[in-house]
């Protein structure tokens, strides 16, 4: 996955006025892309550098990369992740819309692709098929309430995450904002980055053609797999949300959630039923976060991240 992401940048088209610099983050004991990426400067001629981060947890290898970029003079920083294919204009699009409007971080859509690799008989089950169906379901539902936030200039309001993102580090440097290092395994550091972005006056907005795509691994096209993936979002965003001390009656809002979450997975439950089981993956999400709301309020935390997918 990680080489596929290499030949979609070594294609990257770089903005007007502007320079490139790579900085590709390892997080483990030692570092083992290093000749990779020394290969992707002389294929391209970019500088580009391969750090390793030992302290494993994404957020240790988030602010490895944002330190870097602090130390190294620069003016934005963009992540994308090493699952992800950029398109050609993608840094492009971004750089354009975050100087046209004078914005401090903005992000785009991320479009699920199949995976390449790994299947039996060259191609997907039908339970991994229609699991697939439902995480293009989901992702073109968020692209497009994002993108009609957008068209109403309401976008501010969407919630930027690392997998495709762009921040002016200026207001990173007057602000001190960096990703939460507590949260270690669980997910969410960049939710919670947002949030505190967004206390300190951050002006954020959506790019609604600033595209890249996300090949989903066979591992990951399973019900259980998105049942555990909402329970453990939901475990994520109790502790972002009560580390910061709101709302003030935790339980009281826990119980509406839960009872929220029950019903609207009984509905997407139904309609899986009418729409070729595309609803399903939504369902075991909100059921998901149900149970997670549950055990966070009962003090568990996650570990998401430990079970590495992919290739």
């Amino acid at each position: 996955m990680f080489d596929t992401l290499l030949k979609s940048l070594e294609k990257l088209r770089v903005p007007p006025g502007t320079k490139l610099q790579f900085c590709f983050v390892e997080n483990g004991e030692s570092l083992s892309v290093g000749r990779r990426v020394k290969e992707f400067c002389q294929i391209t001629g970019f500088k580009a550098v391969a750090i390793c981060e030992p302290r494993l947890g994404i957020p240790f290898a988030r602010n490895a990369a944002l330190n870097w970029a602090l130390v190294n003079g620069a003016d934005f920083l963009a992540f994308i992740d090493d699952d992800e294919v950029a398109k050609k204009d993608w840094m492009e699009k971004l750089y354009a819309a975050i100087e046209a409007r004078g914005l401090d971080l903005v992000g785009g859509p991320v479009c699920p692709v199949t995976p390449d690799q790994n299947l039996r008989n060259g191609r997907l089950s039908t339970i991994e098929s229609t699991v697939f169906r439902g995480c293009e379901v989901r992702a073109h539902r968020m692209a497009r309430n994002n993108s009609r936030r957008s068209r109403a200039n309401t976008d501010h309001q969407v919630t930027i995450v690392t997998n495709n993102w762009l921040c002016r580090l200026d207001f990173l440097r007057q602000n001190k904002v960096k990703f939460d290092e507590g949260l270690g395994y669980s997910g969410g550091s960049d939710a919670a980055f947002f949030r505190a972005a967004k206390k300190a006056k951050a002006r954020t907005g959506w790019v609604p053609d600033a595209v890249v795509m996300e090949e989903i691994p066979v591992s990951r096209l399973t019900l259980g797999y998105h049942f555990m993936r909402g329970r453990d979002q939901a475990i994520s965003s109790y502790i972002i949300k009560f580390s910061q001390g709101q709302p003030s009656r935790p339980f009281v809002s826990s119980l509406l959630f839960v009872v929220s979450k029950l019903l609207l997975g009984m509905a997407r439950l139904i309609a899986g039923l009418f729409d070729r089981g595309r609803s399903v993956v939504l369902a075991m999400r909100a059921f998901g976060f149900a149970w997670g709301r549950i055990l966070a309020v009962f003090g568990y935390s996650s570990s998401h991240y430990k079970n590495v997918h992919g290739s």
